[in-house]
């Protein structure tokens, strides 16, 4: 009798032939989904107030560890970097605050785009960005970019000037 074994992770191949990790199955990652998304809903009801950069960036380690607990396989190396939890979070946040829904976050998500608007020294690959340190590192250095504009504000303005024609789904002034 044949019984479906679960779902396993598939080897990705990247163009250049060389092995980068596993991709999950379409059940893991569809689990993995729905488990950011919970953890979303979760952490924007603590955003009714303004939140300190402090608690934000424990926040964000806390969902990557979060996630990493819960989704393992469903995650390349079995692990939800910082980079990607900022991000994730971030944007959460950035669409709840333009809804009017939160006060202003602590500060945007940090993209390619947004890397492209600090001094080429600063930048990194958000996606390998795995420590708080790191983060905190990224936030002071856009606050001196920045200047005065509070830093939710500067990322609308420097994503709007930085990002390609297609990507710009907003209108800023």
């Amino acid at each position: 009798m044949y019984t479906a074994s679960p779902p396993t992770p598939a080897r990705v191949d990247c163009r250049d032939g060389q092995f980068r990790g596993y991709r999950a199955a379409d059940g893991l990652r569809d689990e993995f989904r729905v488990g950011l998304r919970q953890a979303l809903d979760e952490l924007a009801s603590a955003y009714r107030r303004p939140v300190g950069d402090a608690v934000h960036v424990r926040r964000i380690v806390a969902l990557a560890d979060r996630l990493t607990r819960e989704h393992p396989r469903a995650l390349v190396r079995g692990r939800f970097r910082i980079g990607p939890a900022q991000k994730a979070l971030n944007l959460y946040l950035k669409y709840q605050w333009s809804a009017g829904w939160i006060p202003m976050p602590p500060h945007g998500p940090f993209d390619a785009v947004i890397m492209g608007a600090l001094p080429y020294r600063h930048r990194v690959s958000w996606t390998q960005l795995d420590t708080p340190e790191g983060c905190r590192a990224l936030v002071a250095v856009a606050k001196t970019v920045a200047g005065a504009v509070p830093l939710a504000e500067w990322e609308l303005r420097a994503y709007r000037r930085r990002a390609p024609a297609g990507r710009r789904a907003w209108r800023y002034t």
